[in-house]
């Protein structure tokens, strides 16, 4: 039904293709993803109809049908191909290379978690806080078995980090911490001393402490008076996250 429908809106757009030339084509090669939506929401719902089209690169037409029935399922050949579209990245490709950057990684593993609901991250864990020492032992392929549900170099990482935590009773406080100081890391591509300077704080791909406090807002739910960036050190805007 899903790939019946999406067929016939492409030919509409395409009247020149047979519907055969559909069938082997990622959904993305012939709708943008306002149009996929628009197809795709009487059968998935509005919000089950964005989050895939976000997965539209690497959606076979002729896996469509099958798609929407397990949704929110993915294949492993599914994930595969979406690192490879948006990403250049191929199942060898390490975790740490310079084919795929770690802002990248971590936004192409939220659409994925979003769109699967299968975690990466949770309340006491920040993105890719697992892999950071073990980064350059992982590719994509192990990615692509967790996110698909097989079981995982990284589901094994998860287990054993998590076994070595103390009862939540006892780390909230200490937790939350380090959980700030950790998505403040991945924000910034590395570690950061708690000595620096707010104003000296930025990524890859921004200049302005401003953008990052806003990502840590943004991420916990939480305003930061922005005079703190101006004298405040990088310990002291830990401390203001982590209060209660």
């Amino acid at each position: 039904m899903a790939k019946k429908e999406f067929i016939e809106f492409a030919q509409k757009k395409y009247p020149q293709y047979l519907e055969g030339a559909f069938e082997n084509c990622v959904l993305s090669a012939f709708l943008n993803k306002s149009e996929i939506v628009k197809v795709l929401t009487p059968l998935l719902g509005k919000d089950g109809a964005q989050k895939l089209a976000k997965l539209s690169s690497a959606i076979l037409v002729s896996e469509l049908d099958e798609t929407v029935e397990l949704y929110p399922r993915l294949t492993q050949d599914q994930v595969l191909r979406f690192f490879k579209a948006e990403a250049l990245a191929y199942p060898k490709a390490k975790l740490d290379s310079t084919v795929i950057t770690r802002p990248m990684l971590i936004e192409l593993v939220e659409i994925l978690e979003e769109y699967t609901g299968i975690q990466l991250t949770d309340d006491s864990d920040a993105p890719l806080r697992y892999l950071d020492k073990v980064s350059q032992t992982l590719n994509i392929q192990d990615v692509a078995e967790y996110f698909s549900g097989s079981p995982s170099r990284i589901t094994c990482i998860r287990t054993r980090d998590r076994q070595k935590l103390p009862p939540m009773s006892k780390r909230t406080q200490v937790c939350q911490r380090k959980v700030v100081k950790a998505y403040l890391a991945d924000c910034c591509g590395g570690a950061v001393d708690e000595q620096t300077p707010i104003k000296d704080l930025h990524s890859e791909i921004t200049d302005s402490p401003y953008v990052i406090v806003h990502w840590l807002e943004d991420r916990f739910g939480k305003a930061i008076d922005n005079t703190l960036i101006k004298s405040k050190t990088v310990g002291d805007l830990l401390d203001a996250f982590a209060s209660n």
